[in-house]
């Protein structure tokens, strides 16, 4: 794993990453520890900030979160510096817009775009004419919703930011399964619960990192009987020695 704060290295983290998501909440969130040395020389180029740039990448290079840098804890004691950071979908949700974003969906989601460290894979056929204006009242993800909106056709979906900082979309009425769960082999630990209104499942697996909020996943037993098709509510990733995930989950209706 390589971490990189305002293009520095950190390489004396302790335990990995855990990056967490859920499905009420647009916005990702990366948390994690390194040790620090007053007296060593090079402590000062460690030093984070509010708002410094934030890359997670995996032992493949690849990035696995991107963001910025939204709380910092030094624990004396331990020699700890402790980081949370959220990616960059916060900015849009928080930061309302004055303006006009007008022509073609894809011109118009360069326009709102442009300014921030995340893409949509724009089409050239998203050539449908918008204009949309905002007088203050609207956030650059309200606007971003409304592009979505109208290349979608549904107002049924979820956006999340992938690890390549693009724009991913989860549509729920389609099946977004990222493959099988099987009980006893990837799923670690599985536990269920009914209540007589809805299916609860909270698993700890080896899985797939695109397993995100929102996305749909069959649960089957080592005999491959289907237990359900859950949405997952909140997951939890932990990126150390070996890569892990629990989710937190809602048996599709």
């Amino acid at each position: 794993m390589k971490f990189i704060i305002d293009d520095n290295e950190i390489k004396t983290v302790i335990k990995g990453a855990t990056i967490r998501g859920c499905l009420s909440l647009v916005s990702r969130s990366a948390s994690f520890s390194f040790i620090y040395n007053e007296a060593d020389p090079d402590f000062e180029k460690y030093k984070a900030k509010i708002g410094s740039g934030v890359k997670i990448k995996n032992d493949s290079n690849k990035n696995v979160f991107s963001g910025f840098v939204t709380k910092i804890n030094y624990n004396q004691d331990k020699k700890l510096v402790e980081i949370e950071a959220s990616d960059y979908f916060s900015i849009l949700l928080n930061k309302n817009v004055t303006g006009r974003f007008t022509g073609s969906i894809a011109a118009g989601l360069n326009d709102l775009l442009s300014g921030f460290n995340i893409f949509f894979d724009i089409k050239t056929s998203l050539t449908k004419k918008l204009n949309v204006i905002s007088f203050g009242n609207l956030s650059y993800y309200d606007i971003l919703e409304i592009f979505m909106k109208n290349i979608y056709e549904t107002e049924e979906f979820k956006l999340y930011i992938k690890s390549d900082s693009s724009i991913g979309v989860l549509l729920p009425l389609k099946d977004n399964s990222k493959g099988d769960f099987i009980l006893g082999k990837n799923v670690i630990s599985a536990q269920f619960s009914q209540d007589g209104f809805e299916n609860i499942a909270k698993i700890t697996a080896i899985g797939n990192e695109n397993v995100v909020s929102g996305t749909v996943i069959k649960i089957i037993d080592p005999k491959n009987n289907k237990i359900g098709y859950f949405t997952v509510k909140n997951d939890i990733h932990t990126y150390g020695n070996i890569y892990t995930m629990e989710l937190d989950l809602k048996e599709r209706i």
